[in-house]
Parts: C-alpha cells; sequence; structure tokens
C-alpha cells in the first residue's frame, strides 16, 4: 500500500517521490506529497475557520447574516491568517528561545499575550526545551511562510485550497 505509506512518512521526501514517479522527469520542482499537504492545509485553515463560524453562531442570526456578506468574509479570512501567523510567530520565538536560553528575557520584552505567556513559563519553571527538543526552527519559519503565502509554492496551495473550498460549497449548496 503505497511502500506501506512511505513508511508512515518517516522518509516520506524520497520514497514519495520514487512512488509517484516524481524524480522520474517532467515534474521536478513540485514539493513531495507531505508538503504539498502541509502546504495546502496551512493554506485552507484560514480560509475555512471564517466559512464555519455560521455554523457554531447558529443561535445569532446577525452573526450569520454578517458571515454571509462576501466584503465581511473576506474580511475575517485575513483577520484569521494575521492571527494564525501571529501565533506561529509565537511558536517561533519559544522555539529560539528554547535554544539559546533566553525566555527570561523574552517575557521581559513582550506586551500582552506574548509576555502572560513567555512570564507563564518562566513563573512554572518549565523548560520549554524538554517539549520541543528535535524540533528545528526552520520548520516552524516554512509553516510561517506558507500561512504568510511567502513560499514558492504559495500559489499552487491557494489554488487547491481554493478549489477544495469551491468544491466543497458547490456540495452544500446542491445536496444539503
Amino acid at each position: 500500500m503505497y511502500t506501506d505509506m512511505a513508511r508512515m512518512v518517516g522518509a516520506e521526501s524520497g520514497l514519495a517521490h520514487q512512488g509517484l514517479g516524481l524524480d522520474q522527469g517532467g515534474l521536478q520542482g513540485l514539493p513531495c506529497p507531505s508538503s504539498l499537504l502541509l502546504g495546502v492545509f496551512v493554506t485552507l485553515l484560514p480560509k475555512m475557520v471564517p466559512r464555519l463560524m455560521p455554523f457554531f453562531l447558529a443561535s445569532n442570526p446577525e452573526a450569520k447574516e454578517r458571515f454571509s456578506d462576501v466584503d465581511y468574509l473576506l474580511e475575517s479570512e485575513d483577520m484569521f491568517r494575521e492571527k494564525f501567523v501571529e501565533n506561529l510567530q509565537m511558536v517561533e520565538d519559544i522555539v529560539t528561545s528554547a535554544d539559546d536560553n533566553s525566555l527570561e528575557r523574552k517575557s521581559e520584552e513582550y506586551t500582552g499575550f506574548k509576555k502572560f505567556l513567555f512570564g507563564s513559563l518562566q513563573a512554572l519553571d518549565i523548560n520549554v526545551s524538554d517539549y520541543i527538543g528535535g524540533l528545528e526552527i526552520s520548520s516552524v519559519q516554512r509553516l510561517t511562510r506558507i500561512a504568510r503565502g511567502e513560499d514558492p509554492m504559495s500559489g499552487i496551495y491557494t489554488m487547491i485550497a481554493d478549489g477544495i473550498i469551491s468544491f466543497a460549497s458547490f456540495l452544500y449548496a446542491s445536496y444539503l
């Protein structure tokens, strides 16, 4: 079964490219399937949440009406993307501070929720590096780049995410 799902995603890039024939010319430069899936997911999440909000706010008719407005929906999508990127940046800061042991200094630099989070970690004497272990900062930075739309493959991710949203909207309008 597709090389046991690329050995359970352990060596996904090499096996996935071999299994799908992506390494035999013509399709070079495309991301491996797991990177493509991750990129589409990170791109799809900010698009999906504002569209699902009316279902969570079913008891509030004026909120449902606001979300039916296309401009409000796009504005909400942008706002959610900004907050998503902000949270990824916070994770990046935590990973960076765990690498260079600067958690105490970081908690004094920030304001708002970041200050609260870093101060709480410091006050509880939680060693973040115990939990993040082998997490590389480049992985978190890549997720942030994808969420901002700055990745070289962002156009492909956006096109696939928009296709998924359009198809789901069509199914919902037609059958539900």
